[in-house]
């Protein structure tokens, strides 16, 4: 079967767990499918809407250009629905012909890819890896760095304020601002700006909040458009469904992981404190700063902790890397950097505990499940789609998000009794498998590609 698959990044360009976890898709689809990659590439030193063909991981792939600067040409819409994005789909589709399309985000990309796919009569899977249908920045988190409630017009206006009104300006000052944006002293610009940014809105009547809801209509149009929509987690697919969107159209499918590379935990050695460990970027919404205010709270010895990840800007807090750095000091803690690909069995060999104290709403975090197949117990933020793959008293512990003194005490508790983490068994075997994942997926594919009839056209597509 011919299948294209449609990304908004790929590894090692972007390390997140979508990228990974495709990564490992595409390798084993590729031994049964004939595959073509379209992904969406950031380079600044290519024209906006280039395309470059290469070969990646052995797999045909081509990346069309989009570093988001015809959005401070052409205004907030560009954000979400692109034409030239979806030209170049549709060229890619009359070229290739697939029997079916899937497609992992719509981010950077046009939330009418789906309705593209549909016009060329090709039936088209979509999965949904988090919020981004649903919440302009992806993950639940405002402009303060607060988990959110949901959205709402007005308090999403709010929160993009600056894109609203930046990108609103575009037919003034777009050309400069495209061309502002590669500097890098923009970004503080506009985190100085925004507050300006949300008075600015609120003499504009109604103008913020009818941008927001035009995105969220063709968003949601757009999921729609898709002839099977995935969820990983029941959590993630129950927020979608909480705001409208019909039971019938998303279905629940986890995530599937290959195996692990045998790595067998190093044991403790005599007077030696449990080894904690954190996995993942380095941004705010992950929550590092949770679990370093929470060591704080505790003698600075019986312990290490080894943190792996790269640095993320985020204008929400960018003073972020000093902060940590600040937190951390006097404390038994290394900044590890990255480690290289395929080496996350050898990190979790030299840990006893892993921590992800996230202060967003998660969905099923890849490096959770790993640990879990690794047999390394996990302490995570009591958020829904950790919840749905931790449980407590076996695979490890959950705290309340962004509690750094429950955090602390839990932690307490490890460092004074180590042999609590010993008496943990994590279930390996509620992991889904990769090939468990792949068979379900060869079988939505065939059913679409075999009896595929193209529906009525969607309103608007």
């Amino acid at each position: 079967m011919r299948v294209l698959h449609v990304t908004h990044a790929l590894a090692p360009d972007s390390i997140g767990g979508v990228e990974l976890h495709l990564r490992d898709l595409l390798a084993h689809q590729a031994r049964r499918h004939e595959l073509l990659v379209l992904a969406r590439t950031g380079e600044p030193s290519s024209p906006d809407y280039s395309v470059r063909d290469e070969t990646r991981d052995g797999l045909p792939t081509r990346l069309v250009v989009n570093t988001y600067a015809a959005v401070w040409q052409a205004g907030f819409e560009r954000t979400y629905r692109d034409p030239a994005i979806e030209a170049v789909l549709a060229r890619t589709l009359e070229e290739f012909r697939p029997d079916v399309v899937h497609l992992h985000h719509l981010i950077t990309l046009s939330c009418d890819l789906p309705a593209v796919v549909r016009r060329a009569g090709v039936p088209c899977v979509l999965t949904l890896y988090d919020y981004w249908p649903l919440c302009h920045r992806g993950n639940l988190v405002d402009w303060r760095g607060q988990q959110c409630s949901g959205p709402e017009d007005a308090r999403c206006a709010t929160c993009v304020a600056e894109q609203l009104v930046c990108a609103g300006a575009a037919p003034l000052g777009g050309r400069l601002l495209a061309r502002a944006r590669t500097q890098p002293w923009f970004g503080r610009v506009r985190a100085l700006a925004a507050p300006l940014a949300r008075v600015a809105l609120g003499h504009v009547a109604q103008r913020g909040p009818a941008e927001i809801a035009r995105r969220q209509a063709a968003l949601r149009q757009g999921v729609l458009a898709a002839d099977l929509v995935l969820a990983p987690t029941r959590a993630l697919r129950a927020w979608y469904l909480a705001h409208g969107y019909p039971a019938e159209r998303i279905t629940h499918s986890p995530l599937g992981l290959p195996p692990l590379a045998a790595c067998p935990r190093r044991v403790r050695g005599p007077g030696e404190g449990p080894r904690l460990g954190y996995v993942g970027r380095l941004t705010p919404i992950k929550g590092l700063h949770v679990l370093l205010a929470a060591l704080r709270q505790l003698p600075p010895r019986g312990y290490t902790l080894r943190v792996f990840g790269r640095w993320h800007d985020d204008p929400t807090w960018p003073s972020y890397r000093h902060d940590l750095e600040r937190l951390a000091a006097g404390l038994p803690v290394r900044f590890e950097g990255p480690f290289p690909a395929g080496g996350i069995a050898d990190v979790f060999a030299e840990l006893d505990l892993l921590v992800l104290p996230s202060v967003c709403q998660e969905n099923a975090p890849l490096v959770i499940q790993e640990a879990k197949l690794a047999g390394l117990p996990v302490l995570g933020s009591d958020v829904s789609g950790l919840a749905e793959i931790v449980t407590p008293g076996r695979d490890g512990w959950l705290f309340p998000l962004g509690d750094s003194v429950a955090l602390a005490e839990r932690l307490r508790e490890v460092i004074e009794q180590p042999a609590r983490l010993d008496a943990l068994s994590p279930d390996a075997a509620s992991v889904r498998s990769l090939d468990d994942q792949a068979r379900e997926l060869d079988a939505h594919y065939a059913r679409l590609a075999g009896r595929w009839v193209a529906p009525a056209p969607v309103e608007g597509c």
